[in-house]
């Protein structure tokens, strides 16, 4: 089944956490590198997953609301359950994929989340999270019983080097000057994970004396 095996990872938003699975694709590969990866995310966020080698598919969902969104998953729902695909794996665990889920005959295997103790940090400040793996290698850590093969974190760090590599020299080739640079993206959809604009400059002055 391996030369056949199709798998769908879901991960609609947002823009951080669908990069943060690029760790999980390169695990995937490394333990099925036979296998078909397809990858399902909102319509705005596909760009992301474009430059992914183990990428072979992207499935785009559209922002939509009511019943044009139900309709919609009911259609994805059916896609999945036809469009050859054994396992899914739902990295975002939110309504819509919980839809998907109900709407389709695929198994379905989800991530925890870790809301309880996500609502103690947030709601009573309580950080049970503290000593948890990195959230590159926590989904990884998860999934770990689905095979024998252990990857730890220099395998993977050996794949995205590779990557980076390739992406410096087409830096590179734009000629781009020696400076250094920062780049910092001060947002975030919900309020408790917005950092204070007085910490980025403290980090920017920090990074620019180091």
């Amino acid at each position: 089944m391996e030369n056949n095996l199709h798998i769908l990872i879901i991960r609609l938003s947002s823009l951080g956490d669908v990069v943060i699975q690029s760790s999980f694709v390169r695990w995937l590969k490394i333990i099925h590198p036979q296998a078909k990866i397809s990858f399902l995310t909102a319509q705005e966020f596909a760009p992301l997953v474009e430059n992914l080698p183990e990428v072979s598919h992207i499935w785009k969902l559209k922002r939509m609301k009511g019943m044009s969104d139900l309709k919609q998953l009911v259609s994805l729902s059916r896609k999945i359950s036809t469009d050859e695909v054994d396992l899914v794996f739902d990295l975002h665990s939110n309504t819509r994929s919980k839809i998907l889920s109900f709407f389709s005959s695929i198994p379905f295997i989800k991530v925890d989340k870790r809301s309880l103790k996500r609502k103690l940090l947030v709601i009573l400040k309580q950080n049970t999270l503290r000593d948890l793996s990195s959230q590159h290698f926590r989904t990884i850590e998860d999934f770990s019983f689905l095979t024998s093969l252990e990857v730890d974190e220099i395998d993977l760090k050996r794949n995205q080097e590779t990557l980076t590599s390739d992406a410096v020299t087409k830096i590179n080739s734009k000629k781009f000057k020696t400076e250094k640079i920062i780049v910092v993206s001060p947002v975030a959809s919900f309020e408790a994970k917005r950092w204070p604009i007085e910490y980025y400059q403290d980090l920017i002055n920090l990074i620019l004396n180091d």
